[in-house]
């Protein structure tokens, strides 16, 4: 029997003739199309071009291998469009052929790529013809002694699942399938570690087929053997079956129809022994910490009810405590083992109950952080701040015990955990609030001292943890730490790099945000330190820059015009320099800053309006994507291609792909200058006419902009625009748009409308406001509807709502008392008791987050004092509901309760009261010593209306008591107007009740004398 090689010498190369040189040329492809350099190559294309092949020709030229390669890569490419044209006698030749090809080359390359070309062949044969003889073949390759002929046929079978050459359909592959489990079953346990090798990358080819229960139970009990085949591979040193297997079963935790429940112990035992295991190469332990974040992501409740939780979280924190490279500046760019432990640790605590996590990792922390060694101190710190955004409830309920390990942290000798600390910083600033900022008066001394710290790296996190920590921050937070971090900032400002000079810019930034009209002492000398930024052109220093604009236009709203007055020359003309430079965030930042000037001087921007404008339309009106030349075109793609590849079969895909990007930045941008143009329309009024016509044409093409930045930035400009809200009324995006800050924004914007200009402007949208109102409330807006790819439920969890919803809540919150307002009770009250009251009652059920029911419970208060008396019928639902959040945990859900009260008591008067008894206890409930002033506040008012308008059938002196025990007022002032006609006149009562409020005079002068002090 001739060899393999003799048999494609004989045969391969001449079909390859046969097939192709007849119809397109084979010179052309191998000549005009592949860089052939090789004598002999040139002159096989030479012989196939001018002498036709016969089946039975020799070619004694094609000595080199990857001839024969090129042969089958050209076959396979170009079979699709020859087939159907090739005679009956021809194709049966063909398959021979490559059957014969796979078994007897030599080279395992050639052997695959003749193995590409059967699958091809079997795909398009299934179109036209039947291979009956294929599958029996292979049936019989997999039984062959030779461990070669095994793994093709394992392989081999595996393409040709992925190619449809076994089923065009799935329903077909369905009869094939607890077959193919046996059979890739009995190849995982082969003795050949070519064939285990095999068989753990060809199981994962069904994976898209397993539908139903049955297949992925079969499927389930092929996990155990595939990690003992790719742990023996791993054994002998190939690590290529480990990944492969560990890439499938990342696919497979995505794959909601194949639970991972029965599996999850021993897969999560076989990816930390791998991602712990030092000696193996990083990306082994790489894709092992990616199969656990995969699990974590897409199974967390099947994960959390499992004993695995806790060893994954004690084997990531030792992997954050592993040593990191030396020289961190060279390995910036690639992954190290703790950094993709603390990944891991990132996605368990975002995707899994804070109990589960917070516990385990602090323990760790808490005794790692004074370990002696630096990268285990260095892990303790790591390890905390990533699960921060995830466990950030748990950390805010021990923020002390928290913050002295990150104290202790900062105070390391090595600079790295240091940094650590400060990055921690930054991560409470943005999850652990409001607890960390009230912590303001120990983090800002403990910054400052990090600003002083001689490594420039600790110099440029503290700026960074300052100004995401003074985001956060009031001005009597602030106040006392103002001139050492000012001071501290503009000398940073004037040395370093112009990293660190950016990063002490961003900080000083938030300082003014933070402190307001206290920064005024610090102002002049800011502005001068900033003002070589402003003229800054060079490449480097152009991010600066931008953020010294911010910076500029945050002074200027701090200080006031007539501060500014001396400074605003000169800026305005930077500003305005600064957009003929070839950097978007500049432009970002410019516009916004413009905004903050356009509200400082009102009519007295005009004078800047035609250059802000026009630079705002320019930003509006460029281009979102680029699209580059090509230098040469057809040679791009082909001279990235290997020979033996097969990557261009889509090669007008992959050019158009190639010919376009889009310019990212470009959207900040646009965002920017949509807000900018309603700010101007807004600030100018009336001098804005000239320009009006183009920015309401901008705005009207931002509303459908492809971002939701830009959407949201046009929503919240139409009230600045009236002319154009009128004929634009953000309603539609309630059923258009799938983001819920931009649809938040719609409804802030359309609450302004009605109350600048009633609901005469909105009159013909009235009906779609109604609907997309009981939509929001409903939970039914388009923005609002989440899938759950994770069906089972944990014990003990609540439904979630929908991220953005307590904003959206929030907005309609107001919107609906505008709507009550702009129609009147007449016209609104049957449509809120139709359509509003219900969905906003079930906004306030028990179930219902703190967020949730304290919006609602407030906007019910809100319709209540709308609606008037009117609604009197509709109490009873809303006073159970009122009766029952006085009584719960939450202050912010009591003070909307003890509002929503005060309005009942106001229109409804003391038959609230009688009617309803429960209402006594739950109002002493709130106003007891311990209370919160806010809540207490809301209660005094809830009080005095019931005593205005009750008259002699309330026994006064049962109430007045607990009222000028309360009182005075200590946070909401708002509620004083109902308060003060109450404590003394007794105006409303009978002469016998008002000689018994008399009596009760000690305890007025009492209330007078805490309002003095």
């Amino acid at each position: 029997m001739p060899s393999g090689r003799d048999n494609f010498l004989r045969t391969g190369l001449p079909l390859l003739g046969l097939v192709v040189g007849g119809w397109i040329g084979i010179s052309w492809m191998l000549q005009g199309r592949l860089d052939i350099k090789g004598a002999k190559e040139k002159r096989l294309a030479l012989d196939l071009e001018n002498t036709p092949p016969r089946p039975t020709q020799t070619f004694d030229l094609n000595q080199e291998l990857q001839v024969r390669q090129l042969a089958c890569v050209l076959l396979r490419r170009h079979i699709p469009t020859l087939w159907p044209k090739t005679s009956a006698q021809a194709k049966q030749h063909v398959k021979a052929t490559l059957q014969q090809i796979v078994l007897g080359d030599l080279d395992s390359g050639v052997r695959k790529a003749a193995a590409d070309v059967i699958a091809a062949v079997a795909g398009i044969a299934a179109q036209y013809e039947s291979w009956p003889e294929l599958l029996p073949w292979l049936n019989q390759c997999t039984q062959d002694s030779n461990e070669q002929h095994r793994a093709m046929a394992i392989n081999l079978i595996a393409n040709l699942i992925e190619s449809g050459g076994i089923a065009g359909t799935e329903d077909t592959l369905r009869q094939y399938f607890a077959g193919l489990m046996v059979l890739f079953q009995k190849a995982l346990q082969d003795s050949s570690g070519i064939v285990r090798a095999a068989a753990v990358t060809a199981v994962g080819s069904v994976l898209d087929f397993v539908h139903d229960k049955e297949q992925a139970s079969q499927f389930q009990q092929l996990v155990p053997i595939i990690m003992q085949a790719a742990s023996s591979s791993l054994e002998a040193g190939d690590l290529a079956p480990a990944e492969r297997a560990l890439e499938m079963f990342q696919e497979m935790a995505e794959i909601p129809s194949i639970p991972l429940s029965p599996i999850i112990p021993q897969l999560v035992s076989w990816c930390l022994h791998l991602a712990s295991n030092t000696q193996l190469s990083l990306s082994l332990r790489e894709q092992a910490l990616a199969t656990l974040q995969w699990i974590a992501r897409y199974k967390p409740k099947q994960l959390a009810k499992t004993s695995c939780v806790k060893p994954i979280l004690q084997t990531l924190c030792i992997i954050c405590a592993e040593s990191l490279p030396d020289d961190e500046e060279d390995a910036a760019d690639e992954s190290s083992a703790p950094q993709l432990a603390s990944e891991a640790l990132d996605v368990m605590a975002v995707n899994l109950p804070p109990k589960h996590i917070f516990p385990e990792v602090f323990a760790f922390s808490k005794a790692a952080v004074e370990n002696t060694a630096a990268a285990v101190r260095h892990g303790a710190v790591l390890a905390l701040l990533m699960v921060t955004e995830g466990c950030a409830a748990a950390i805010r309920k021990k923020l002390q015990d928290v913050l002295e390990v990150v104290a202790i942290a900062a105070r390391d000798s090595e600079a790295k955990v240091r940094e650590a600390s400060l990055v921690a910083v930054g991560e409470m600033a943005e999850h652990c609030l409001p607890e960390f900022a009230e912590q303001s008066a120990s983090v800002l001394p403990f910054l400052y001292s990090a600003l002083q710290d001689p490594v420039a790296k600790v110099q440029a996190r503290a700026c960074s943890a300052l100004e995401a920590y003074c985001d956060h921050l009031e001005t009597e937070d602030i106040q006392g730490s103002l001139s050492d971090l000012v001071g501290k900032l503009l000398e940073l400002m004037h040395q370093g790099n112009p990293g660190r000079q950016l990063t002490s810019i961003g900080a000083l930034a938030a300082i003014v945000g933070a402190a307001e009209a206290a920064f005024r002492p610090y102002a002049s000398a800011a502005l001068q330190t900033l003002s070589p930024f402003l003229q800054a052109c060079q490449d480097e220093k152009l991010q600066c820059r931008a953020r010294a604009m911010e910076c500029v236009g945050l002074i200027a709203k701090a200080v006031g015009k007539e501060d500014m007055q001396p400074f605003m020359p000169d800026f305005m003309k930077a500003a305005f320099q600064g957009f003929a430079l070839d950097y978007s965030e500049l432009r970002e930042y410019t516009h916004g800053t413009l905004c903050d000037v356009a509200d400082l001087l009102k009519m007295d921007f005009s004078a800047y309006l035609p250059e802000a404008t026009r630079f705002a339309l320019a930003s509006l009106a460029q281009k979102d994507c680029s699209v580059p030349a090509r230098e040469d075109g057809a040679s791009i793609t082909q001279d990235s291609e290997s020979l033996g590849s097969d990557t261009s079969d889509e090669e007008g895909d992959a050019d158009a792909d190639r010919s376009y990007g889009v310019r990212t930045g470009i959207t900040d941008e646009k965002a920017s200058a949509t807000r900018a143009l309603g700010t101007y329309a807004m600030a100018t009024g009336m001098a804005y006419a000239p320009y009006l016509s183009d920015a309401v044409e901008a705005i009207k093409q931002s509303t459908g902009y492809f971002h939701e930045d830009v959407r949201e930035q046009a929503y919240l400009a139409l009230p600045g625009l009236l002319h154009a809200v009128q004929e634009n009324v953000p309603v539609s995006p309630v059923d258009s748009d799938d983001d819920a800050r931009a649809v938040t924004a719609a409804i802030g914007g359309l609450t302004k409308v009605m109350q600048l200009v009633g609901a005469g402007a909105c009159q013909p949208h009235l009906a779609n406001i109604m609907e997309a109102s009981r939509k929001i409330l409903a939970g039914e807006a388009i923005c609002q509807i989440t899938v759950d790819s994770d069906f089972e439920d944990l014990e003990d969890e609540q439904d979630e709502p929908a991220i953005g919803d307590e904003d959206l809540l929030a907005a309609l919150t107001d919107l609906l008392p505008a709507l009550a307002k702009a129609l009147g009770s007449n016209i609104y009250l049957p449509v809120f008791e139709k359509e509003h009251l219900s969905p906003l009652l079930a906004r306030s059920k028990a179930s219902q987050p703190e967020a949730i029911r304290a919006n609602a419970v407030g906007a019910l208060g809100e319709m209540v004092k709308e609606l008037g008396p009117q609604a009197k019928h509709l109490y009873p639902p809303i006073i159970s509901v009122v009766g029952r959040e006085l009584m719960c945990d939450e202050a912010a859900v009591r003070r909307n309760a003890a509002y929503a009260l005060g309005r009942l008591f106001q229109h409804g008067g003391a038959h609230v009261l009688i009617q309803h008894p429960f209402l006594s206890k739950a109002l002493a409930h709130v106003l007891r010593g311990d209370e919160a002033p806010e809540v207490k506040d809301n209660a005094c008012s809830a009080i005095a209306w019931l005593i205005e308008k009750s008259g002699s059938e309330l026994p006064l002196t049962q109430v007045l008591g607990p009222l000028l025990a309360a009182l005075p007022l200590r946070v909401d002032m708002e509620e004083a107007e109902c308060t003060k006609a109450h404590d003394t006149s007794g105006r409303s009562t009978s002469t016998r009740t008002s000689r018994r409020c008399i009596m009760l005079g000690p305890g007025l002068f009492h209330v007078y004398n805490r309002g003095m002090h």
